[in-house]
């Protein structure tokens, strides 16, 4: 039966914001009404498929320094940004009747704006909280603010207090891996876990020859503590010592902002041969990123192992995008926990642990290369199928039935 859904998140398109863009192109497909806002972010060239739904997106940093401070300021201390979130979206809601609020989040925001919103219209209220502020550890926060690291503390206090106050009142939340579900089962039991996933219509095997080994990554670093290249460069290394590839044939194709490319030219010049197999690129649109995955020899995700210090419980888009194109998957650093449980599961690669095993890797694959002219993985396709937007789709639309 049709459903109105009202989303309400802090990223669409044109921004890049996957999770919800599919799931609006396909509940638009199922005959629902969406009706979505956010806020415009500072990067908005993504093309992504999002249906019918009507989308506004609402301006709210200021291009002042004074008035970004300001806003800064009103937002720890008054929760200025959710109260001007809601108040742009009041207007549109006039004489409007809808079924569910779906709320999906990076952390906190908007999750006061939807909740306030579910309230006043008498709606269920539906959370996805696509990262926490728990799953990045502690020192992360005080890598953001290395000459005050109490000040990111004291800030990521704030916000979790804001969510946990949400996350009791919501009558379901969803969640993007099973310590997600685990984890938040403190202020809620009601916890569903929906990964990421992939577009079958867009993201499928596709035989293409190329004329080089690609190593490829596409997306941001944020930092080294998170995403660590170290044991692909050590082991790249060795294979190239020991003479068992050629770097001749072999590149390393980093699709990334300015600063992600910076680090990782400082990461690597420990390894004085592989200099000359870096190639950078701006950040790719999505739009393009099946045809760059289809040409690689390998897909690159970059990860660590989960501790309390690190990050636990991130599941990469990446990921679900190379399984989609059935191209090996060379998870570096392995976390030992979700992403490698997934990747062993459908078989797609492997996450390593440990310089050797990716060696092994790497010259399995360079050989196949070398041998067919491309790269493939066998895949367990029963798996591979329970990772796609459509099943995605249709877990949503059956917590939102439960709660009504």
């Amino acid at each position: 039966m049709k459903k109105r859904i009202l989303i309400i998140t802090d990223a669409l398109p044109p921004s890049f914001a996957p999770r919800m863009s599919y799931l609006m192109n396909e509940l638009s497909a199922k005959g629902h009404d969406i009706t979505a806002f956010a806020i415009e972010q500072p990067q908005n060239n993504c093309n992504l498929p999002t249906g019918n739904a009507f989308i506004r997106n609402f301006v709210y940093t200021s291009s002042s320094p004074i008035i970004r401070l300001l806003q800064l300021i009103g937002e720890v201390l008054f929760d200025y940004k959710n109260k001007w979130f809601y108040r742009q979206i009041k207007p549109y809601l006039r004489g409007k009747t809808f079924d569910v609020v779906l709320c999906s989040s990076y952390e906190t925001f908007p999750l006061p704006a939807a909740l306030k919103i579910a309230q006043k219209f008498q709606l269920p209220l539906l959370v996805d909280l696509r990262d926490i502020t728990e799953q990045f550890g502690d020192n992360y926060y005080k890598n953001r603010h290395p000459k005050a690291p109490w000040l990111g503390k004291w800030f990521a206090k704030i916000k979790i207090r804001q969510r946990n106050k949400v996350l009791k009142q919501a009558n379901a939340i969803s969640t993007i891996s099973p310590w997600h579900q685990d984890f938040l089962r403190k202020w809620n039991k009601q916890v569903h876990l929906i990964y990421n996933g992939y577009d079958k219509q867009l993201f499928y095997p596709k035989t293409q020859n190329s004329t080089y080994f690609d190593i490829v990554y596409t997306g941001r670093i944020i930092n080294t503590q998170l995403r660590n290249p170290d044991l692909l460069f050590a082991a790249l290394q060795e294979l190239i010592e020991q003479q068992q590839i050629c770097p001749c044939f072999v590149r390393m194709l980093w699709y990334t902002d300015k600063a992600s490319q910076a680090s990782i030219v400082d990461a690597v010049q420990k390894y004085p041969l592989l200099a000359t197999l870096m190639r950078f690129y701006d950040l790719i649109p999505a739009k393009d990123i099946p045809a760059l995955l289809w040409s690689s020899s390998v897909v690159l995700v970059l990860s660590n192992k989960a501790t309390q210090e690190g990050p636990k419980g991130i599941m990469t888009t990446k990921f679900f995008e190379a399984l989609g194109t059935e191209k090996p998957v060379l998870c570096v650093r392995s976390d030992e926990a979700c992403l490698a449980s997934a990747i062993e599961k459908t078989n797609a690669g492997v996450a390593a642990t440990n310089v050797e095993e990716v060696k092994a890797f790497l010259l399995e694959k360079y050989q196949q290369w070398r041998q067919q002219g491309y790269t493939q993985q066998a895949v367990n396709q029963a798996e591979k199928s329970l990772f796609s937007r459509q099943e995605q789709a249709q877990a949503f639309e059956n917590i939102i039935q439960s709660i009504l």
